[in-house]
């Protein structure tokens, strides 16, 4: 199949927006982060996502085939993002229940970092870019795989991104401005990232018994 130069970035940068629309635990702490803190503070969490996930499209181009295989050999690694996430998530619904304190300016690094930490721990990034590429090149709309050149991998994990990004920075934007309106997102925020994330640990939990 040719694929049009300017697809390798325009097809990721497309699909990597619209993924990231959907609520999950990368889009809330953006979100809790924008509220708690500022808008910088989300925006330096969601570059540090976006590069994450421009890790785990790259895996899914060259080792996409290898992935479950891996997994299934070591299952003990759902059991690492169980406690992960099961930890993070008490302390969400801890600092919810003590009543938030009031907005902190701190420094832009650690925010990065635990962008960073929370998107590596999360590994639904691969398996998303594995069937996504399955499924366009199977309907002859794209491929790539580990034979594409130099230029068209750099355009696809731009892409990625650029996509990836984008919605996160909405996320946080929106949230921004609504938080000048409501003095109870902070606190509600809390309790759904900390719900959501107990919930997917709980997922990893259920997977690795039955893996």
């Amino acid at each position: 199949m040719t694929v049009p130069t300017l697809n390798y970035l325009l097809v990721p940068l497309t699909i990597g927006f619209a993924g990231s629309l959907s609520f999950g635990p990368i889009n809330l702490c953006v979100v809790d982060t924008t509220v708690r803190h500022n808008l910088r503070a989300g925006i330096w969490f969601a570059a540090a996502a976006a590069l994450v996930e421009c890790l785990q499209a790259y895996l899914a181009v060259y080792f996409g085939e290898f992935y479950p295989v891996f997994m299934k050999r070591y299952p003990w690694i759902h059991l690492v993002i169980l406690v992960f996430f099961v930890s993070i998530g008490i302390a969400f619904l801890r600092r919810s229940a003590a009543n938030a304190a009031p907005k902190t300016r701190s420094g832009t690094g650690r925010h990065f970092f635990q962008g960073l930490a929370i998107a590596l721990m999360n590994p639904q990034g691969v398996p998303f870019w594995i069937l996504i590429l399955a499924y366009l090149h199977s309907a002859q709309i794209f491929e790539i795989t580990g034979d594409v050149s130099r230029q068209g991998l750099i355009l696809f994990l731009s892409g990625v991104v650029i996509g990836k990004f984008s919605a996160l920075s909405l996320f946080g934007l929106l949230s921004n401005v609504i938080n000048r309106r409501t003095a109870f997102l902070q606190q509600w925020t809390d309790k759904i990232t900390g719900g959501i994330l107990i919930a997917l640990g709980v997922l990893q939990a259920f997977q690795y018994f039955i893996t």
